[in-house]
């Protein structure tokens, strides 16, 4: 299911910024740092980048969250690509800091994986990159046929309906995962195992696995 379609209807509404986010912002970021959103929707990170005297870089498919954005961030480079597309107006080495806050998740294996090579080349050497995606634990791993890359396109399940609540997304093995960010250059700092539980209204407990990876640049 596309986000732009998402975004086109007005059902992606959420104003908050993502709890795993704001620390690895507020330690690197510093004036004149340009930092990539990677899916930056409606700019709901970029306030501490701001904050902290920064410019926030964004990239995200809906001219919608774009739009919204650009009102309450004049100051943010917008541009609307899709993740595996070439990001052409954002230079080699041009980024200080980026991160993906579970937007890749939404993509299939192909697009991460051309994604993952576009931070890499649009950051600067030695420049972190945090990424966050779901974990084949998840009890979201389980609502709807899964195909042979770990890609859900929609639920079966009654209480996860899909567009308002499930929009399709990638789930990943750890392994996978560490492959991933290691073919593209990446050497790994830190990765963190993230369980949360989620209750949608009308809906059944479930948990959310994520893994929460800190990545640099390999010069």
């Amino acid at each position: 299911m596309d986000w732009k379609e998402v975004f086109d209807r007005g059902v992606y509404t959420t104003e908050y910024a993502h709890s795993e986010i704001i620390p690895f912002i507020c330690r690197n970021t510093r004036s004149g740092s340009r930092v990539l959103d990677v899916g930056c929707g409606l700019g709901n990170n970029f306030l501490p980048i701001v904050d902290r005297g920064g410019v926030p870089v964004g990239i995200d498919l809906s001219d919608v969250a774009l739009r919204a954005a650009a009102a309450k961030y004049p100051t943010a480079e917008l541009h609307q690509y899709r993740f595996d597309d070439v990001w052409s107006n954002i230079g080699d080495a041009s980024i200080d800091l980026a991160f993906d806050s579970k937007s890749l998740t939404t993509a299939r294996i192909g697009e991460i994986r051309t994604a993952m090579a576009s931070v890499h080349r649009c950051l600067k050497p030695s420049a972190k990159f945090l990424w966050w995606t779901l974990s084949d634990s998840s009890d979201w791993a389980r609502v709807g046929p899964m195909d042979e890359d770990g890609y859900i396109e929609s639920s079966v399940v009654a209480d996860v309906p899909n567009l308002t609540v499930f929009r399709g997304y990638t789930f990943l093995s750890y392994p996978q995962a560490v492959r991933l960010v290691t073919q593209a250059g990446f050497k790994i700092v830190n990765a963190t195992i993230v369980k949360r539980e989620t209750l949608a209204e009308g809906a059944m407990r479930r948990m959310y696995e994520y893994f929460v990876f800190e990545l640099v640049k390999v010069p």
